[in-house]
């Protein structure tokens, strides 16, 4: 029956994924059938994963988190980043809330694409070769405030300073707004 078979599918892709010639804690399969396929799915704790067990987002830019975020990593053969699934994929609650910090900085940068004066669509220009994706991308970048006054490194600035420089903008804005609204009580 269909039950079995699928036991005995699963029990035979474990016993591949766990064979001896494997030297890592997880193990780490071809995400589908074709060969042509550049990313890997990764089994440990009996289930498949995006990332290997302990995978940690890297630091840096947030142009280079951008791209592995939307594109992946074919080096390490990690797929995007956009198919993490937070609570599943990372065991380290510190990496959930590191993806969590990234995951609002990339928002900020598609919402500035999506407010240059073209209109553009995230999936359109994700879909562009890489150097007008690039050219779009630093257009956006440069009428984010995040507090950056070297225009020319803008794009190396790193997610976490981008993040806290957010937060601060932020703040403030929420501070802006609640002493207007006090002083048009004392108006009252």
């Amino acid at each position: 029956d269909l039950q079995n078979c699928i036991r005995e599918l699963e029990e035979r892709l474990i016993q591949r994924t766990t064979s001896p010639s494997s030297s890592s804690s997880s193990s780490s399969l071809p995400s589908a059938s074709s060969s042509n396929q550049v990313f890997d799915t990764y089994y440990w704790k009996g289930r498949f994963h995006h990332v290997p067990q302990g995978f940690k987002i890297p630091d840096g830019s947030v142009k280079t988190l951008w791209n592995l975020y939307h594109f992946g990593d074919k080096t390490s053969r990690i797929a995007p980043y956009k198919n993490i699934i937070p609570k599943f994929d990372f065991e380290d609650p510190k990496e959930r809330k590191k993806f969590s910090t990234l995951k609002v900085i990339l928002e900020e940068v598609g919402d500035g694409i999506m407010n240059l004066p073209e209109k553009y669509k995230l999936q359109d220009v994700l879909a562009l070769p890489v150097q007008e994706r690039d050219n779009i991308y630093s257009r956006a970048f440069e009428i984010i405030d995040f507090g950056n006054k070297n225009k020319k490194r803008l794009s190396d600035i790193a997610y976490a300073t981008a993040h806290k420089k957010l937060k601060q903008r932020k703040r403030a804005a929420h501070v802006n707004v609640n002493e207007d609204m006090n002083e048009d009580v004392n108006e009252i």
